[in-house]
């Protein structure tokens, strides 16, 4: 996905201080009906320049996209993310992980 290595922005989870998220990376996967000019200029509005993609969400899956910092909280981010995912043809938009808790395959939820 290529994911920033160096001058990282992070915000801590609410729920658990050990979970960090990416401040100014994000998913975003568009319906099948959106010409690139509307994508071109979703990613205008928001100054995002594309770092990378994803296979794993959308129908044709989605774009990695550095974005100016919205601010040093989860809800600073959170806000972009939903203006995003509510803007015309947006399937999906969502923050990245940073840091979080690695579970092994079969192993139980505690």
């Amino acid at each position: 996905m290529n994911l920033p290595e160096t001058h990282v922005l992070t915000a801590r989870a609410a729920d658990d201080s050990n979970v960090m998220y990416y401040r100014n990376v994000v998913l975003v996967a568009f319906d099948d009906t959106v010409p690139g000019s509307a994508i071109r200029a979703l990613f205008d509005r928001y100054h995002a320049v594309i770092i990378g993609g994803a296979d794993f969400v959308g129908p044709r899956g989605g774009y990695v996209l550095q974005i100016p910092d919205p601010g040093p909280t989860l809800e600073a981010v959170d806000s972009v993310v939903k203006r995003i995912e509510n803007e015309p043809g947006v399937a999906e938009a969502t923050w990245l992980t940073y840091k979080g808790h690695v579970r092994p395959l079969g192993a139980s939820v505690p």
